[in-house]
């Protein structure tokens, strides 16, 4: 089956966060985003599921900054939220880019695990480039997702996309 499309969010309007809610039970989910922050440097973007904000994630991540590769891992375990991307700053033009697959979604009988890339440009010569991993450890269905900067807030023109697949 092809995938449908579940919402889809254009800033107009500075935001903290994007939630996508009343999510029916996909198999599968994908997230992606385009989007910048209102600070200035790399800002971590997390998820978090069904407004959860217990501590029952696990992240992972590794990738490269300014084309130099990471000597280790990044990751959290027993945290609130998952590290899921990374967005440049608030120079003008620079979007930063997301693609998750959430795997799990309608499962009532195991945990939501994703798996996602992330690019993100703060300059000519300022750029991350990683891979993630995540573990959410709620039963599903599942029916919602909040996307959010660490620091700061989304811009204005920063978009957000959600399909569902079975």
């Amino acid at each position: 089956m092809s995938p449908q499309l579940v919402g889809e969010q254009i800033l107009t309007n500075t935001a903290t966060s994007v939630t996508f809610s009343s999510i029916p039970a996909w198999t599968f989910l994908t997230v992606d985003w385009f989007a910048r922050s209102t600070v200035s440097g790399g800002v971590n973007v997390q998820m978090q599921i069904d407004g959860n904000t217990g501590n029952n994630y696990l992240w992972d991540k590794g990738g490269s900054h300014n084309g130099v590769s990471a000597a280790a891992w990044d990751g959290g375990a027993g945290v609130a939220q998952a590290v899921v991307g990374v967005i440049g700053g608030n120079t003008a033009n620079y979007f930063s880019t997301a693609h998750w697959t959430l795997n799990g979604w309608n499962n009532t009988s195991g945990h939501l695990t994703g798996t996602g890339i992330s690019a993100a440009f703060d300059a000519v010569a300022t750029d991350w480039s990683e891979v993630y991993a995540m573990h959410y450890s709620g039963v599903g269905p599942h029916t919602s997702i909040k996307i959010f900067p660490a620091s700061g807030s989304f811009t204005v023109g920063s978009q957000f996309t959600v399909y569902g697949w079975r």
